[in-house]
């Protein structure tokens, strides 16, 4: 009887141990999905950023573009004022 007490205690110790590692693994497992979860969360939220940054950056392309025209304006205007002061500058 003494032999069949210790196989059981020894299949108890080897349960134990299984139970053990897939307690761990499992745990490991869960944190490398949460760090996963979170990581996506991350991605996504950079990924917004900088879709904001492209509506941004696109509108301020349109205001310049804008400007540009309306500085075309006066480029008659910069002649003559660039016209007087040579002139100034001779007398």
């Amino acid at each position: 009887m003494g032999e069949a007490k210790e196989r059981d205690e020894l299949g108890e110790s080897i349960n134990d141990l299984f139970t053990s590692v897939f307690t761990m693994i499992k745990g490991e497992l869960q944190g490398t999905n949460n760090l996963l979860d979170l990581l996506e969360k991350m991605n996504l939220k950079v990924a917004e950023e900088y879709n904001d940054l492209g509506d941004v950056a696109s509108g301020l392309r349109v205001f310049v573009e804008q400007l540009k025209s309306k500085s075309g304006n006066f480029d008659e205007y910069v002649q003559q004022i660039d016209a007087i002061e040579r002139e100034w500058e001779i007398d």
